[in-house]
């Protein structure tokens, strides 16, 4: 376990900054916007105050990348669309 908040989140981003890039290409950014996007939401993870930091920062991430970016996430998509 890391010994801070900031090696807790360095050890996240190194595990999944290519995979929420890729979920941002995706959504349909480019591949500015998505790396934009990336960084953005491990910006806000890191400095998320102790009592709001969440227990599951990867699900998080991901969660907080959807309206980053603008778009909708691909099963909000298809619920629109009035397909199941």
């Amino acid at each position: 376990m890391a010994d801070t908040w900031a090696e807790a989140v360095e050890t996240i981003y190194v595990r999944r900054a290519r995979q929420l890039w890729e979920y941002g290409r995706r959504l349909g950014l480019d591949s500015g916007a998505a790396e934009e996007v990336a960084q953005e939401v491990f910006v806000r993870l890191l400095r998320l105050p102790a009592l709001r930091r969440p227990g599951n920062p990867d699900a998080w991430l991901f969660r907080c990348g959807v309206p980053i970016s603008g778009r909708e996430a691909p099963d909000e998509q298809v619920r629109h669309d009035g397909r199941s």
